[in-house]
């Protein structure tokens, strides 16, 4: 089922039933589908960060849309991708954890390509456990729809020799969110399975109800291809229904947003109406230091970065935040592409994130950034825990 929407605009309202809805969204999909970019755009706020290079989304992340009608609590996980250190299989619990106890869960794809084994897998953990379509049902490229998944070139890496441990300063302004410290209810327990989509016979049906949500649809010129496309990936599941959005655009998300709010059950609000995201001060100023630090970065650095904000206090000048953040590798090579020749690296990744924290803020902020290296710190179960996951 193709659902068209050219509007960026949402529409705020569901049916003719005038009962309030809210439940929780879970948004799965392999790295570097768009998941973070779609639920920014719903919520109308930056609650997750994106970038470019795959696994950006670590934990579970919550952006809140409220309207008069409806909440929906969106929780962006991390992508799916069966690596091989302790923190990807975390990751993967987290998947799994969020997945499961959703009132529906948006299966995200790149409809820009066929689907790739983690689109495969993502769908398997999806329907159960068991795959309803095996390797077979995932065809082969052909010349003519092949696509490639381009991530935008970074700057060659600069002279290595940088100092040890290089600091970047930094100040401007925006608004705060309030009240961030709310909890979500229990979520309701698992909705009926969905009829299938059309297409092809299926096997399993999930316990949750999925939606797939073809992203990326701009990206292709040629109708067949992207029909070609979105049929590989209705024959990976049974799907209530199949949405083609660009999120990038806003194109679409109107139609699926309608869906996703009759769909929920009807109940009270989970948080507060003016609250976008759960996530605390801390927690989003680590995450935008970390969103510089990668779009700064690349090759085998971004999955080894890790950012800990050890000191948010008032500044010494009236209207103003001090905060001091480390930015951890696992390498004294990766240290060093870090922090970039003479420190200008670290300097623009402070820069960047010092601009964005003040204005979530609303205040000017000095930033005191550090890079320290914590070898193997991706397999050690002491400071996956101390970060918050669960291992």
């Amino acid at each position: 089922m193709k659902h068209e929407d050219v509007s960026v605009e949402h529409q705020e309202s569901v049916d003719e039933d005038d009962e309030f809805r809210s439940g929780v969204v879970a948004v799965v999909g392999r790295p570097n589908v768009g998941k973070s970019t779609l639920v920014n755009a719903i919520v109308r706020a930056r609650v997750a960060i994106t970038s470019p290079r795959p696994q950006t989304t670590r934990g579970r992340l919550f952006g809140v849309r409220t309207t008069p009608d409806y909440q929906i609590a969106f929780v962006d996980t991390p992508g799916y991708h069966r690596g091989k250190t302790l923190l990807n299989r975390a990751m993967l619990g987290v998947v799994r954890e969020e997945s499961e106890g959703a009132d529906r869960v948006l299966f995200v794809v790149d409809g820009s390509r066929l689907p790739q084994k983690d689109d495969v897998d993502a769908a398997t953990l999806l329907m159960g456990g068991r795959s309803a379509a095996n390797a077979s049902a995932v065809p082969s490229r052909s010349s003519k729809d092949a696509r490639a998944e381009a991530s935008p070139p970074g700057d060659e890496f600069a002279d290595m020799g940088a100092e040890a441990d290089a600091r970047a300063e930094a100040s401007p302004p925006g608004d705060e969110f309030a009240d961030m410290g709310a909890e979500a209810d229990e979520p309701a327990e698992a909705s009926p399975p969905c009829a299938p989509s059309e297409g092809p016979a299926r096997v399993l049906e999930p316990r949750v109800p999925v939606l797939l949500v073809v992203n990326k649809t701009d990206l292709v010129d040629d109708p067949e291809v992207l029909a070609s496309n979105i049929e590989a990936y209705r024959r990976l599941g049974v799907f209530c229904e199949v949405f083609e959005v660009s999120a990038a655009s806003g194109r679409g998300l109107a139609p699926l947003e309608r869906a996703l709010a009759s769909a929920l059950p009807p109940g009270p609000q989970l948080f507060p109406e003016d609250m976008v995201t759960d996530q605390d001060e801390r927690v989003r100023i680590t995450e935008m230091i970390r969103e510089k630090a990668l779009l700064e970065t690349r090759q085998e650095v971004p999955h080894a970065i890790a950012v800990e904000v050890e000191e948010l206090r008032e500044g010494r000048s009236p209207g103003t935040r001090y905060v001091r953040a480390t930015i951890y590798v696992e390498k004294d090579s990766q240290k060093a592409i870090v922090v970039g020749k003479g420190g200008m690296r670290l300097k623009r990744i402070g820069q960047m994130a010092r601009t964005d924290i003040a204005q979530m803020l609303g205040t000017r902020v000095y930033l005191d950034l550090w890079v320290k290296v914590k070898e193997d710190w991706r397999e050690r179960k002491d400071v996956l825990r101390a970060w918050g996951f669960n291992v």
